[in-house]
Parts: structure tokens; C-alpha cells; sequence
């Protein structure tokens, strides 16, 4: 079997050019993702509505580059945040009507993306009887639903 030079000179580009990987520029913008889980079942917490801030400034000045955003969990529990150049510092969030502030709500999101964080729990809502660990880009919150009732 003959192979030609030219082939093989073809060849080892494309072999290059895939090594190289992404075109700089190329990549999606770089996001995180918040896990809301129920503090009793440690199963997601689905459908709850949350308002998200995300800012650069340290306080009280917070509000001079505050972008909020309005969000509902999955049926994973998740809610995608997507960052933008520059990306914010911090990130906060808060759902007053739905969810009874079990953790901390403000984190950096400098941590988040290079470990990940495991909110810190308060135990005004109960006992906590398992203990997740967060990956890089994630943020992990622990907390109840309000029961209304009729």
C-alpha cells in the first residue's frame, strides 16, 4: 500500500489543528450553577422563583453596578447563571415568598469557580443529615419551602 508524502503532510495538520483545541474567543461564556436541595429529604428543590444579584463594587456602593436577574430552579433544582466580561465579584440571592433563608446567601464568585462552595446551613430549619460536596462552578444551597396553608 502506497501512501503519498502529500497525504500524510494533510494528515498532520489536521491532527495538529485538533490538538490545539478551541479557537481563542471561541469558548461559551463561562457560567455557574446554583443547587437548591431540601433540607429534610436532600431532594431539589424545583419550580421556586429567585432573584439573583450580581455586582463588582464592595458595599455600600453595590448598587452602582448591581444587575439582577429573575429566575426559577429546574426540575433538577438548578438555576444557570451566566457571567459576563467583566465578571461580577459577588453574587447574591434571595426568594422571600418561597424559601425560608436555611443558608447564606451572598458568596464569591471568584470561589465558586475555582471550587465550588457548599453554603454554610443554619439550623433554624431543621436538622441537616447529609453533607454534599460542591464542584468547581457550583454553589450549593440548602433550604425549606414555606407551606402555606388553605
Amino acid at each position: 500500500m502506497y501512501v503519498s508524502v502529500r497525504f500524510i503532510g494533510m494528515l498532520a495538520l489536521i491532527v495538529a489543528t485538533l490538538l490545539q483545541g478551541p479557537v481563542a474567543g471561541t469558548a461559551p461564556p463561562p457560567g455557574i450553577v446554583m443547587l437548591f436541595l431540601d433540607v429534610k429529604s436532600g431532594k431539589p428543590l424545583t419550580g421556586v422563583q429567585v432573584q439573583i444579584s450580581m455586582w463588582n463594587s464592595e458595599a455600600p456602593h453595590r448598587k452602582l453596578d448591581e444587575i439582577v436577574i429573575n429566575a426559577k430552579t429546574d426540575k433538577h433544582g438548578n438555576i444557570l447563571i451566566h457571567l459576563q466580561e467583566p465578571i461580577a465579584k459577588f453574587v447574591f440571592f434571595r426568594s422571600p415568598n418561597e424559601l425560608r433563608e436555611c443558608s447564606d446567601q451572598e458568596f464569591a464568585i471568584a470561589d465558586v469557580i475555582r471550587s465550588g462552595i457548599v453554603a454554610k446551613y443554619h439550623d433554624k430549619c431543621g436538622e441537616l443529615n447529609f453533607a454534599p460536596t460542591a464542584k468547581p462552578r457550583e454553589i450549593i444551597v440548602f433550604d425549606r419551602k414555606y407551606r402555606f396553608l388553605p
